[in-house]
């Protein structure tokens, strides 16, 4: 039998701090990595190029903060790129984001073993607080897996939207035990840059009610 071929999804800007990690976690469980820099001022777009994982590279225009940014545009486009590559799978996992080498093990396993085409899959996000070796929330399921076919849209929602593909019914979304290590929060200087992150883009809470969390 051919091996699975499982495709992740990523959209950074400004994640220069965090790649290097970030494709440490990833070389463990994905095959090829489709990534496009959003206007990144550091340099995120040269640490990408430079990753064998990284089998196809889009960008945007250089910009000077996060205004401007449109998620639902830049997952769309990082969807149809993945098409080139004729995928079984596809997992979005931002570059704040990491699956733990137990948790990549299992999700190989799982796609390769378990999982049915015309489901969306979650997994299971822990907020990680001073190190790896701690988190203080691990409430939210996140829906990012699922098994690629051709013609595969995403939400139209600028902001905040699930990268589940719309031919999937709410019904189809199943959770996991798979776990997210989610790195955004370990510091309290990451916790305002991401505060100011999203008062840049959002700032009449147009997305969502409040950011204090």
């Amino acid at each position: 039998m051919a091996p699975v071929k499982l495709v992740c999804l990523l959209p950074v800007r400004n994640g220069e701090a965090d790649l290097p990690d970030y494709f440490a976690s990833v070389r463990q469980f994905a095959d090829a990595v489709v990534a496009l820099d959003d206007g990144s001022t550091d340099a995120t777009r040269e640490l990408l190029a430079a990753e064998p994982q990284v089998t196809l590279l889009l960008d945007n225009p250089r910009r000077a903060d996060y205004r401007g940014w449109n998620e639902a545009a830049d997952r769309a486009r990082l969807l149809a790129a993945a098409a080139a590559l004729a995928p079984d799978w596809i997992i979005s996992l931002d570059a704040d984001e990491r699956l733990d080498p137990g948790d990549a093990r299992a999700l190989r396993s799982f796609i390769e073993e378990e999982a049915r085409p015309g489901y969306a899959y979650g997994l299971h996000v822990h907020r990680m607080v001073h190190d790896l070796g701690q988190y203080d929330r691990a409430g939210l399921v996140v829906f990012r897996l699922f098994a690629f076919a051709p013609g595969q849209r995403f939400p139209d929602r600028r902001l905040h939207m699930i990268p589940v593909p719309t031919a999937i019914p709410r019904r189809r979304w199943l959770e996991t035990t798979l776990r997210i290590q989610h790195v955004a929060s370990l510091t309290e200087e990451r916790r305002l840059a991401r505060f100011e992150k999203y008062r840049q883009v959002d700032p009449d809470h147009t997305y969502q009610s409040s950011y204090v969390n």
